[in-house]
């Protein structure tokens, strides 16, 4: 299943990383690799992503590896939006803009992400 791909709202070109249903570490790491190479074939500070982690169980090794993933893509995303990530995982959620020094909101719909993304401007 191809879990990231480029869709376009309000002519923006956004990257869609779909998450949702994903169980185990190991497949998160999986979809993490392919989102990765996507979004580093792409100029700095161009990248808007709307990532989906709807019943995505959060854990230590899940934040972690989903930090990882943002940290490797810090020079080339310049903004990233998140829908379904659960009350008890948002601070951890957060934390992201703080080590990733680029902006991240949390929302709960898609509808209301893709918005806010279309919204960005600038480097």
């Amino acid at each position: 299943m191809e879990r990231a791909r480029y869709v376009t709202h309000k002519g923006r070109r956004i990257l869609f990383v779909d998450y949702s249903g994903i169980r185990t570490v190991e497949e998160l790491e999986s979809a993490a690799r392919e989102a990765t190479s996507i979004v580093q074939a792409e100029p700095a500070h161009s990248v808007l992503a709307l990532l989906d982690l709807t019943g995505v169980p959060f854990g230590l090794r899940i934040v972690r590896m989903l930090g990882e993933a943002a940290a490797a893509n810090v020079d080339l995303v310049r903004g990233r939006a998140v829908v379904g990530l659960p009350e008890a995982a948002r601070p951890a959620g957060g934390a992201v803009p703080n080590f990733s020094g680029r902006p991240l909101e949390i929302f709960d719909d898609r509808g209301a992400a893709l918005e806010w993304l279309a919204d960005q401007r600038g480097a």
